[in-house]
């Protein structure tokens, strides 16, 4: 791992000056840095963590410290658009009688992050009882929202000029909508979910949070299946609610239902992780509970790529496939990712109505196979 890319890792939490001092060398490329903590969704953490440690701020040329404070209130008004937006959206749910539960980004950002620029978020993430989907989705009408057609689940509404609010609508604590198979993956007991959930003000408005460690729970199954650690921001998200909760959080309570979920592997490779390369506080004894009996050595050497800082594409479908039990349902797993629903297939390439889907089946399985094609490579040499 190149020396610019161990900074970043070190400076996305409060940093130790004089170990951040001692660290840095004259040729550090911070144009890289800036943009390559960007990619990472990283940046305004970066920013906000270097603000008050001036010795080592004046060693960033100025044109690149301008970039990053460009960044940090260029998200700081986007983030407060969303929730202006979803304060909107709680009052109206609330008074028509649904309950919800406020997920990842905004959850984080109210409760977790410090401050309401640090945490990049590309849509809203919203848990209600599937039941309650259609009233759901009246309710986003009446407010503008328009369902795409690539998810019941995936609404968005375009306020002004280019800025676009993007709600998913969770009754599973995945996205299963366009690989339904990721069901499998996990046994999260939902209803015990809801139970153990916890009031709080979000957005100003009456909602729901998932207590501590099921909150954790789904922050790995979100890293390790639905992104397969693409960025460094979901790793982060693991070390604040951690650090957060730390004086709450009930570990033992935390392994004994991400083994009954069938979350331990995703949990052990989340925390070994942000122990190992971020630093953060995970007692030993509870990696140890959590480390697989089975992982074959492609599993293997896909996580220690990842350890050692690479990014490997498709990623996250390899994991998915590791904490799949069964054959046929590893089958059925590859079958959706390959050959999606005419529906979602539609919505990916943007296809007319009246054009053929049956050209595009063949783009699709080219492109696919081209991928994993590429990632095995990477793995396997």
């Amino acid at each position: 791992m190149r020396q610019e890319d161990l900074l970043i890792r070190k400076c996305i939490f409060p940093i130790d000056k004089e170990k951040i001092e001692a660290f840095l060398s004259p040729g550090l490329n911070w144009a890289y840095i800036f943009n390559e903590s960007l990619k990472q969704n990283v940046a305004p953490l970066l920013y906000y963590n270097l603000l008050e440690a001036k010795s080592i701020r004046e060693k960033i040329p100025r044109d690149i410290w301008e970039k990053f404070e460009r960044t940090y209130y260029s998200i700081a008004a986007y983030n407060t658009c969303l929730l202006e937006e979803l304060q909107k959206v709680l009052k109206s749910l609330l008074e028509s009688g649904i309950e919800v539960i406020v997920l990842k980004g905004m959850a984080l950002v109210e409760r977790v992050y410090p401050v309401l620029a640090l945490r990049p978020m590309a849509d809203i993430d919203l848990l209600v009882h599937e039941e309650d989907m259609p009233e759901v989705e009246a309710r986003l009408d009446e407010l503008g929202y328009e369902n795409l057609t690539r998810g019941p689940e995936d609404f968005i509404k375009k306020i002004g000029g280019n800025f676009i609010v993007d709600i998913d609508i969770h009754s599973e604590i995945l996205n299963i909508t366009r690989v339904p198979s990721r069901r499998k993956s996990h046994r999260v007991n939902l209803e015990r979910l809801w139970k153990n959930s916890q009031d709080t003000e979000i957005a100003g408005v009456e909602a729901r949070i998932l207590s501590p460690e099921d909150f954790l729970i789904d922050l790995c199954l979100h890293l390790v299946v639905h992104h397969g650690f693409e960025k460094l921001i979901w790793s982060a998200d693991i070390f604040y609610v951690s650090n957060h909760y730390r004086e709450v959080f009930d570990w033992n309570k935390f392994v004994k239902d991400a083994l009954e979920y069938k979350v331990g592997k995703a949990g052990y490779y989340t925390l070994y992780y942000v122990k190992e390369i971020l630093g953060a506080e995970v007692p030993v004894n509870v990696i140890k509970m959590l480390t697989p009996s089975k992982q074959n050595g492609l599993e293997r050497r896909l996580f220690n790529l990842i350890l050692s800082g690479q990014s490997i594409e498709q990623s996250r479908f390899l994991f998915t496939l590791s904490m799949i039990e069964g054959f046929g349902d590893q089958l059925k797993l590859l079958r959706e990712i390959v050959l999606p629903r005419p529906s979602l297939l539609r919505a990916r390439y943007d296809i007319p109505p009246l054009r053929s889907t049956y050209p595009y089946y063949l783009l699709h399985f080219t492109k696919s196979s081209f991928l994993a094609f590429k990632a095995l490579r990477k793995v396997i040499a």
